[in-house]
């Protein structure tokens, strides 16, 4: 079966080899017949010949006739960046082939893990123990800042207000700044009153009936604003507390109340002091009103 297989295969190779040439032959007679240009002849000679040496390159190769006996010459693992290959050389003909195979999956494993905190969300780190590359997966949102109040100054009329707050977590710290409170300053009966900041204190005489009574004291600076001597006087006010009751007249206790200021030329000034009973938090309200029916009223809010 064998030789037989050969012949057939030398006849079918000479039957290939022959038909160019057959052709060719074919060609140049029916140029010359036809009495065609000899470029004509030329290039069927040309073409006549390549095609001839191309079937014989083709069959004289061992390889297209070759029954491969393939052997491993060369094998390349595939990883997480590349992909690895197989190759191998025929030892018959030693022609070479190669197989390649697909990257792998990475082998992910936890590296490094973040916690979240106040500024910045929670995060790992895995590195692959294959090819030593990394990814980050974000686990969690930032907390946000736990401010807890810690420190309180309330404006005056004098100073700022400041309240500072610090984050328990990390320490940060915000400051919020109040603006100085603004003096209520009012014109009546030709003087200029202007109210400053109230303070507490007691009545100081054991022989009084309000001995030890908390009092609100609260400032004014009065200006004469007129062309002659002039003074408040203790029958242009009243004075009413928390409960919106008038309070009662404990001026003659403290040598620094408004009824002791005494006149004032023009222009002169000087701060004194209402003096009412504390009853509790609230709106103290100062009535101010003369024989003229002029009238002004001032609201100050309490807190002990």
């Amino acid at each position: 079966m064998d030789l037989i297989s050969n012949i057939c295969a030398i006849l079918t190779v000479m039957a290939i080899l022959a038909a160019p040439v057959l052709m060719l032959l074919f060609i140049i007679r029916w140029c010359m017949r036809k009495k065609k240009l000899w470029f004509g002849i030329a290039a069927a000679i040309c073409a006549g010949s390549i095609i001839p040496l191309a079937i014989i390159g083709t069959f004289t190769d061992s390889a297209t006739y070759c029954e491969h006996e393939y052997s491993v010459v060369e094998e390349v693992a595939p990883t997480c960046a590349n992909q690895g290959k197989i190759v191998k050389v025929c030892a018959l003909c030693e022609r070479e082939n190669v197989e390649y195979i697909d990257k792998v999956p990475h082998a992910w494993e936890t590296d490094t893990v973040i916690s979240a905190t106040c500024d910045n969300g929670g995060y790992i780190v895995e590195r692959c123990t294959i090819c030593a590359d990394t990814k980050k997966t974000d686990t969690e949102t930032a907390l946000g800042h736990d401010m807890k109040e810690v420190s309180r100054t309330e404006p005056t009329y004098e100073i700022e207000g400041k309240v500072v707050t610090r984050c328990s977590r990390c320490g940060h710290e915000e400051i919020v700044v109040a603006e100085k409170l603004k003096r209520e300053i009012v014109e009546f009966d030709d003087l200029e009153l202007s109210f400053g900041q109230y303070t507490f204190t007691t009545v100081d005489n054991r022989f009084s009936d309000y001995y030890k009574k908390t009092v609100v004291k609260i400032p004014v600076t009065i200006k004469n604003v007129s062309d002659e001597p002039h003074r408040l006087s203790i029958f242009d006010y009243q004075l009413f507390g928390a409960s919106g009751a008038e309070s009662e007249n404990i001026s003659y206790y403290f040598d620094d109340d408004v009824s002791d200021g005494g006149d004032l030329l023009p222009g002169s000034s000087y701060t004194k002091y209402f003096h009412i009973l504390y009853d509790g938090d609230g709106v103290y309200t100062i009535l101010l009103e003369n024989w003229w029916y002029e009238e002004e009223t001032v609201e100050i809010k309490v807190k002990k």
